[in-house]
């Protein structure tokens, strides 16, 4: 019998300028206003199980029973300005700013999959006709948020 396992944590986050152009003309000028997209995600997941060798029968099988999980919180903030100002790609003007105080990301989804699995591989003729089946039971859910309420919007189980 082998007993594996592994888990995993990942936070990642992203604070940017957004600065986005409209009405974009043959000879390079348009109008460009300013914002803020910041994110930031909370990963975990889990892959545990067992692995079972035994023979039946003159058959080899090689039995895995695990189970995996993976659960993700993401969440956002943006913000943009409400003026914009002329600019050209030949002569490019500075952003105006965005004029709204940069705010912490808020959730905005709630991700989770999980599984579990068990599977058996038959080994014949001295390894030479190898046949695995199986079966797998998943699971997924999402919630939805509203980043500026906090309320949940939707949820898929």
């Amino acid at each position: 019998m082998t007993v594996y396992g592994a888990a995993g944590k990942h936070y990642g986050t992203s604070a940017q300028n957004f600065p986005f152009a409209s009405g974009m003309t043959s000879a390079g000028a348009f109008s460009v206003a300013n914002g803020y997209y910041d994110t930031y995600s909370r990963t975990k997941s889990v892959d545990a199980g067992f692995r079972f060798h035994f023979d039946t029968f003159g058959v080899k099988h090689t039995l895995v029973t695990g189970i995996t999980s993976l659960n993700q919180e993401q969440c956002y903030f943006y913000a943009s300005s409400t003026a914009s100002v002329d600019s050209n790609l030949y002569t490019p003007t500075s952003l105006v700013p965005v004029g709204v105080p940069r705010d912490s990301a808020q959730r905005s989804a709630q991700l989770r999959l999980n599984s579990q699995q068990l599977i058996d591989t038959m080994s014949f003729f001295n390894d030479r006709l190898l046949i695995t089946g199986g079966f797998r039971r998943q699971t997924i859910g999402l919630n939805n948020y509203n980043p500026i309420t906090s309320e949940q919007q939707s949820s898929i189980d």
